[in-house]
């Protein structure tokens, strides 16, 4: 998953893809501008996304559905696991593996793990 984050990331590749139209079994993933760093927030959550549109309106701006991902795993997806950067307050998306491994275990004084966002296609 890449999101752009110019300052602060680097594209590498696309490794996996969302529905932009609502299939049986996906849920909506909201989008949100973050005002303080420039970048974006997702979550599936609805709860959340509303928490947020609610009480962080000085921060963030709902932007609307981004996309459609399922909730749980089905044939020929993979998760995307969602880190929090508390330094520069923003999020860090990947559904590789390995990197999301290498993250959890060599960056713990930047990121904190916060679980799998949602499902997406695999490439």
């Amino acid at each position: 998953v890449y999101v752009n984050e110019a300052t602060t990331f680097t594209f590498e590749e696309v490794d996996s893809f969302a529905q932009n139209i609502q299939l049986p079994g996906t849920l909506p993933v909201y989008r949100f501008y973050d005002f303080l760093n420039g970048t974006h927030f997702y979550t599936s959550n609805q709860s959340e996304a509303s928490l947020i549109n609610d009480t962080e309106y000085n921060t963030y701006q709902y932007e609307g559905i981004a996309f459609y991902s399922y909730a749980s795993q089905i044939p020929y997806s993979a998760p995307v696991y969602r880190f929090y950067d508390f330094l520069n307050g923003s999020h860090f998306y990947t559904s590789n593996q390995n990197e999301a491994s290498l993250i959890n275990d060599t960056e713990s004084s930047t990121y904190t793990y916060e679980g799998i966002a949602f499902y997406n296609y695999i490439i």
